[in-house]
């Protein structure tokens, strides 16, 4: 489940990669900022902390994981898989992704996030 609140982490899948030798590339870490759905697509809008570099410019392919996440016992200290998606696009410090998979997101808007329009 994506904790809507918590701290972020985009991993990109590695130039050279092959399902043998996974390997996925920290390429920034911030927060969310917005998020939406239309026709079947969640898009999720991250801040980063800082710009984000992409080393595979040949896969859009990111990895979104978050502290706590993780699916063993104990894991309040590791980072773990929330989600899969797609880069469509990456502007400074902001970082667009769309997820095709199911998702779910905690902290599901209040009467008052709606009223006000807040994320």
């Amino acid at each position: 489940m994506i904790r809507f609140n918590k701290a972020v982490k985009i991993m990109e899948w590695g130039q050279g990669t092959n399902t043998t030798n996974q390997r996925w590339d920290e390429i920034g870490e911030g927060s969310f900022s917005s998020r939406s759905y239309q026709n079947g697509v969640t898009t999720l809008t991250i801040q980063t902390k800082s710009g984000v570099t992409r080393k595979n410019d040949n896969d859009s392919s990111v990895k979104l994981v978050q502290l706590g996440e993780g699916m063993a016992a104990c894991s309040s200290d590791r980072w773990g898989e929330v989600a899969v998606g797609h880069i469509k696009t990456v502007s400074g410090n902001t970082v667009v992704v769309d997820v095709t998979q199911a998702v779910k997101i905690s902290g599901a808007a209040n009467a008052l996030q709606k009223f006000l329009g807040l994320p």
